[in-house]
């Protein structure tokens, strides 16, 4: 989520809501698609997406920063059980 803002409600069935606010999400998304083969307990560290809205001393800066995923994946095994 980048920000929020505040914008007014409006609904023409219910003229009072014309003094409402809402709170309106600004969010920015990126997709990374891969495949890897991992083994049981090791970590893989996925690169790839950037954040761009970098802040310094609350001025936005003119760099941006990678992002890093890491990834530990758990091996679930499933045993049947025989039936008795």
């Amino acid at each position: 989520m980048k920000q929020i803002t505040s914008e007014p409600y409006w609904d023409a069935k219910d003229p009072a809501a014309k003094n409402l606010m809402v709170q309106v999400p600004i969010v920015a998304t990126q997709s990374l698609s891969t495949t890897a083969s991992i083994p049981d307990g090791l970590t893989l560290i996925i690169a790839g997406l950037v954040d761009d809205d970098v802040v310094v001393e609350g001025k936005p800066a003119p760099v941006s920063r990678q992002i890093f995923l890491l990834v530990k994946p758990s091996l679930i095994v499933q045993r049947e059980i025989a039936a008795r």
